[in-house]
């Protein structure tokens, strides 16, 4: 067993004893080696791993045959071979393990060609020689062993085959790939016991043909079925068949047409109906070229008509005749009367021995007795052999009795009184009592109140007579008075109504603008002038009105104004002159404010001892009396009175010391200047 032995050795020879050796002896533990797989099998052209390892570590290993000294192996044997693996740790190596690489042949695949028509495909497929493994294509990357191809040219794919990890090389197939003819058939529609030609058109000529049904092998066929039928071609070149053309020859029916003749009046219409045996066709009609089933035909003879009838190409004709017969005509009198009488109507036909027909009034004879009591349209029609006449218009007018109405009226004293007569249809005749016939409206001017009357008459018929009552009432009273005719401005006025009542309505209209009512006004006049005054009165619907022209004289007051000549006393014993503009004065009254008094325009005046200054007074006055007045004051300054001596004595004595000028008035020390030059 592995560890460390230590042992003592005494050597000895006869009686003599050597000296004791101790020996030390370690045991290494002996290693294993042991290589997996102990078998594998891989396709010649593979590799095979093998693995070796030890129950202990740290030691080297080394395989045979190869030499190599790692633990992990990769080999690629041609042939069947075993691998040996010894591990050596520590000088001691374990037993030999092996592993066996068993090569077996490389699996193969196979696969085929193709040769196909453009349009077509077929199966490419791969044959392994080993079975079970895995398939991939190229380009298509299908992983089946067999794929379907339908390329539209020549072209190459390729497969590889993979079993137990191990891929073929890729195997090629080529397809092939023969164009496949197109073959183009026009199908055909004919009428019952007809034929038609079918004829193809090939990509590639020179192929064989084969016709259904039928069997023909011609290129070109004439047929003619009794029914729609189908027709197939088959055309097959350079072993490529085009696909199979089907048409389809259609067999319309023949078709058959009727046309009913009809029978009818002058002026009337018919219409011709054309029946066909199998509906879905066009018409095409000889009058008017009409495309519709029915024409709508006024012959004035008997006419026959055409008309023919195309069912997918299939055409059937009919003919059918219109018989006319004449229409009578019939006309019919008319009347007017009034209303309440009694109107005889008479139908005259174009020929004899046919029926009347009244509307209203049913079947009758040629004359009708009607009272309608409004106006009423009568209609007769006559028939004669099957045909109505038009029906023809006679008129009953009523004229209803009109009826005419008449106001009462007042009219004023002077003023026309105008009637209008009212009637209840306009367009009549008037007859006035008195008067006679007349307009509608009459005008007469009554001196007193009276009675008129009227009777009007329409399409002959006369109303009753109306009667109006003309009430004639006085005109109003428009005199006044007033307290002032005249004065100065401003000037108050009453006015007031010589004849004033409670029933009448007062309006006073003044010249200034000024307008008031009542039968007394205060009217204030501001601005001189003369003024006209109207009163307008209005009582029972009679309206006067009277005005005094420059009834009211108002006078503006004068504008007293005046200048003195001087606007400062400045003497005790002065005269002054006095302008006068005074405006719209007359007369003026002067006080000079001495006691002294002029009435003269411009006067003059000497004022005597000024000093405490004068209130001048005006009085202006106009015509009438109106005045006004203006107040001046001209104060009064004293004048500069003052000596200068021409000598002064400067001798000692008290007199004539000093020359000094001797101011009396007028001086002001702060403006005073002197000046002495010699």
């Amino acid at each position: 067993t592995s560890g460390t032995a230590v042992y003592t050795v005494t050597p000895s020879s006869v009686s003599c004893i050597g000296s004791p050796v101790t020996i030390t002896i370690v045991v290494n533990p002996s290693p294993t080696a042991t290589v997996t797989p102990q078998n594998q099998t891989i396709y010649s052209g593979q590799t095979a791993s093998l693995s070796a390892s030890s129950n202990l570590t740290g030691g080297s290993y080394l395989w045979s045959p190869g030499g190599q000294t790692t633990a992990n192996i990769t080999v690629n044997p041609t042939v069947t071979t075993t691998y040996s693996a010894v591990y050596t740790l520590n000088g001691c190596s374990s037993l030999i393990d092996s592993g066996i690489v068993i090569v077996i042949p490389a699996p193969t695949v196979s696969v085929n060609s193709l040769t196909i028509c453009d349009g077509q495909g077929d199966s490419l497929i791969a044959t392994p020689s080993v079975p079970g493994g895995t398939y991939l294509w190229s380009p298509t990357n299908d992983t089946t062993s067999s794929i379907f191809v339908s390329p539209s040219i020549s072209s190459t794919y390729s497969v590889t085959y993979t079993i137990n990890g191990y891929t073929t090389p890729p195997v090629t197939a080529n397809v092939t790939v023969n164009p496949s003819p197109i073959v183009t058939l026009t199908g055909a529609t004919i009428c019952e016991n007809q034929s038609t030609t079918l004829s193809p058109t090939v990509s590639i000529p020179g192929g064989t043909y084969l016709w259904s049904p039928g069997g023909q092998t011609t290129p070109t066929i004439t047929v003619n079925p009794s029914t729609t039928t189908s027709y197939t071609l088959d055309y097959t070149v350079n072993g490529c068949s085009s696909l199979p053309v089907t048409v389809d020859v259609i067999v319309d029916p023949q078709p058959s047409v009727v046309v009913t003749d009809d029978t009818i009046c002058s002026g009337d219409v018919s219409i011709l109906t054309a029946v066909p045996d199998i509906a879905g066709g066009s018409f095409l009609w000889s009058y008017g070229s009409s495309t519709s089933s029915s024409i709508s035909v006024s012959p004035s003879t008997t006419s026959t008509y055409n008309v023919l009838y195309d069912l997918n190409g299939c055409v059937a004709t009919a003919t059918g005749t219109v018989v006319v017969n004449p229409i009578p005509t019939v006309t019919l009198s008319s009347s007017v009367i009034c209303d309440g009488d009694n109107a005889t109507l008479t139908a005259t036909p174009s020929s004899i021995g046919g029926v009347f027909t009244w509307m209203p009034g049913g079947v009758g004879t040629s004359t009708l007795t009607v009272s309608p009591t409004t106006t009423t349209s009568y209609n007769v029609n006559y028939t004669l052999n099957g045909c109505v006449s038009s029906s023809a218009t006679g008129n009953v007018v009523v004229h209803p009795i009109p009826q005419v109405t008449l106001p009462s009226i007042n009219v004023c004293a002077g003023d026309n009184a105008i009637l209008t007569a009212t009637p209840s249809i306009p367009g009549g005749v008037y007859t006035w009592n008195p008067g006679g016939v007349g307009p509608q409206t009459i005008s007469m001017n009554p001196l007193s109140s009276t009675t008129i009357d009227v009777t009007y008459e329409l399409n002959g018929c006369t109303s009753s007579v109306a009667t109006s009552s003309i009430t004639v009432n006085p005109l109003p009273s428009v005199t006044f008075s007033a307290d002032t005719l005249s004065g100065c401005s401003p000037l108050s006025v009453t006015l007031s109504a010589d004849v004033i009542s409670a029933s009448a309505d007062y309006v006073w209209n003044i010249s200034n603008g000024v307008s008031q009512t009542g039968a007394i006004a205060n009217v204030t006049f501001n601005i001189g002038g003369s003024y006209d005054v109207t009163l307008s009165v209005t009582e029972n619907g009679c309206y006067n009105t009277g005005t005094f022209q420059n009834y009211i004289y108002v006078e503006d007051s004068p504008i007293a104004m005046f200048t003195p000549s001087i606007n400062t006393f400045t003497d005790l014993s002065q005269e002054v002159t006095f302008l006068n503009t005074t405006t719209g004065a007359i007369s003026y009254l002067w006080n000079f404010g001495d006691g002294s008094t002029s009435t003269e325009m411009d006067p003059s005046h000497i004022f005597l001892n000024p000093s405490q200054g004068v209130d001048i007074y005006l009085i202006a006055f106009s015509a009438v009396g109106c005045v006004d007045s203006l107040t001046i004051n001209i104060p009064y300054e004293e004048g500069l009175v003052f000596y200068i001596p021409n000598t002064f004595t400067p001798d000692g004595d008290i007199v004539n010391q000093v020359f000094t000028p001797v101011f009396t008035s007028g001086y002001d020390p702060s403006q005073f200047k002197m000046t002495i030059y010699n």
